[in-house]
């Protein structure tokens, strides 16, 4: 168990604590975090409802509940958590971007990333850097000399975007956006470098943003596999909505992705559940 520097405050949970916590809400989906941190105080009154956060990441590890939105959290069940590894050739393009010798702030991810999602496969490449727009120049440049394979044209001004491409690959630089919710930083070993790389990916949540924002750029070209999209990652991955929304609010799309969600995906955001079940 866990303590603080007060050893009379306890910041983690007993396994028989988070066991009764859980046979206290039945079957439930969605549950208040006040009711959790009510329960805490009615039945272990040393549980200090200040340390909440660590209780909710101790349910969280145990596989019971993660964080919906403000005051609710979600019931796990089967639902996975979302993680993107990028490829060798992501790697390598990093690589070659920090070559420059200067740092930038980045985030990497393909377009394959959709595929687990979609019925329809998108076959054409694309792979997408988003960098702040003062630095697209000097990673256009970096990325256009790439001598792993045939290389890149360059095309600018695409949806306020830049493109490179070859014969099936598109590399696509975009904004980074302030504030986009991304995973933290994963270290990968590229050939040929003895210091790990430090890559940045984006989250499911910015994921699902991003593709209903740009789906004719994410090569997402029909409604069909957006919605697709968003019905796997709400039936199988866990959403914070939270973070969903706060994001879409940084595009612009917080209410039309609301509605989005409400009247095509049909997922009822309130239950955390879809309208059919």
């Amino acid at each position: 168990m866990r303590f603080s520097q007060n050893d009379s405050i306890v910041l983690s949970m007993d396994k028989e604590i988070i066991k009764h916590l859980d046979s206290l809400f039945g079957n439930a989906d969605i549950i208040d975090r006040a009711d959790i941190l009510s329960a805490l105080r009615d039945y272990y009154p040393k549980y200090n409802p200040a340390n909440a956060s660590f209780y909710f990441w101790d349910l969280k590890k145990a596989g019971l509940f993660y964080p919906y939105d403000d005051k609710r959290v979600r019931r796990i069940s089967s639902l996975k958590d979302f993680y993107y590894e990028p490829d060798s050739f992501e790697i390598a393009l990093w690589k070659n971007v920090l070559s420059l010798g200067e740092y930038y702030p980045a985030c990497l991810y393909s377009s394959s990333v959709f595929n687990a999602f979609v019925s329809l496969q998108i076959l054409r490449k694309y792979y997408f850097i988003e960098v702040p727009k003062e630095a697209f120049d000097s990673v256009a440049d970096a990325l256009a000399h790439l001598k792993i394979e045939t290389p890149f044209l360059f095309s600018k001004d695409f949806a306020s975007q830049k493109i490179l491409w070859s014969a099936n690959r598109f590399i696509v630089i975009a904004p980074l956006i302030a504030g986009a919710p991304l995973n933290k930083p994963s270290r990968f070993f590229a050939s040929g470098r003895t210091a790990a790389l430090s890559v940045v990916t984006p989250t499911l949540e910015k994921l699902l943003v991003d593709a209903y924002c740009d789906h004719r750029v994410i090569n997402l070209e029909s409604t069909g596999q957006i919605v697709d999209f968003f019905h796997v990652a709400l039936s199988d991955y866990m959403v914070n909505f939270r973070t969903l929304f706060s994001y879409a609010k940084k595009r612009n799309v917080n209410s039309t992705l609301a509605s989005f969600i409400r009247t095509i995906v049909r997922f009822d955001v309130e239950r955390g559940r879809f309208f059919d079940d």
